[in-house]
C-alpha cells in the first residue's frame, strides 16, 4: 500500500538515510547520490551501573573521568584504539551522583561508563554468543573501574550493557551511528534542500554533525531555517 503526505515542511529528526526510501523516486535517487560517498560514523558502547551508595563514599569526587589506556601516546593512537579490545579501549566513567540527577534516590546513585563501539564488531554474533559478549565486556570494564575506585564493584547492584547493535534496535540510527556521518577532513554536508526545498533535517545528520551540541545547533538552525524560509529568506 503507498502512502502519501503533503506538507509545506517536513522535518526530519532522524537519520538522513532513514528518510531516502520515503522520498519521491527521483529526490529519493537524487539525495542518494548526495550519499554515495559517505559512510556512518562511530557509535557507543555503554555500561549503565545501579549502586547502593554514592561513590563520593567511596572518595570518588569527579563527576566525569576520562581513561586512557597506556598504549595511547598521541592522537594518532585514538583510531586504533577505538576498534582494540575492551580490556584497552578508552572509556568515560560519569558519575551521575556528583549532581542533583533526579535518577536514584538519595541512598542509591546510578553512573555509566562509555566508550566508542562499532556496529561491525556485534552484528554477527549469534544471541548467545552476543549476550557472552556483553557480559565479558561489563566485567572487563568494571575490573578496570575497580582499579581506579577501589569497592565500586562491591556496591554495584546492577548493571547493563547497551552496544552499538542496542543503539541501532532502538534509534534506528545506520549502525548505530550516533553522531550521524562519518566526520572526515573536508567532509561535505548532505543539503536536504538541494532535493526537496521543503525537507529540513534536525539531527546529528545535518550540517552541524553529531554530539550534544551538533545536534542541539542542527534542531535550533532547522526551526530557524523554516522560520526564515516561511519570512522569504534561508540561512
Amino acid at each position: 500500500m503507498i502512502r502519501e503526505t503533503f506538507a509545506e515542511d517536513f522535518i526530519a529528526n532522524c537519520s538522513i538515510p532513514g528518510i531516502v526510501d520515503l522520498m519521491p523516486d527521483d529526490s529519493s535517487m537524487a539525495l542518494k547520490e548526495q550519499m554515495k560517498d559517505m559512510k556512518a560514523g562511530a557509535s557507543l558502547l555503554t555500561l549503565y551501573l545501579g549502586l547502593s551508595k554514592p561513590l563520593r563514599e567511596l572518595g570518588s569526587n569527579s563527576y566525569s573521568i576520562c581513561v586512557y589506556d597506556s598504549s595511547v601516546r598521541s592522537l594518532a593512537d585514538i583510531s586504533h584504539n577505538n576498534k582494540d579490545e575492551f580490556s584497552r579501549r578508552n572509556f568515560i566513567l560519569v558519575d551521575y551522583g556528583q549532581i542533583d540527577s533526579g535518577l536514584s534516590s538519595g541512598d542509591k546513585s546510578v553512573a555509566g561508563i562509555c566508550c566508542v563501539d562499532y556496529f561491525t564488531q556485534w552484528e554477527k554474533l549469534g544471541r548467545e554468543e552476543y549476550n557472552l559478549k556483553k557480559e565479558e565486556t561489563a566485567s572487563l570494564l568494571t575490573d578496570r573501574l575497580e582499579r581506579i575506585i577501589p569497592g565500586i564493584r562491591s556496591i554495584i547492584v546492577h548493571s547493563e550493557v547497551a552496544t552499538s547493535a542496542t543503539v541501532n534496535r532502538y534509534t534506528l540510527n545506520p549502525e548505530g551511528a550516533v553522531y550521524g556521518f562519518v566526520q572526515t577532513p573536508g567532509k561535505k554536508a548532505v543539503n536536504t534542500n538541494k532535493v526537496l526545498e521543503n525537507l529540513h533535517v534536525a539531527s546529528a545528520w545535518g550540517k552541524t554533525g553529531g554530539g550534544f551540541s551538533g545536534a542541539i545547533s542542527g534542531g535550533y538552525f532547522c526551526a530557524l531555517n523554516v522560520l526564515r524560509k516561511k519570512a522569504g529568506r534561508r540561512i
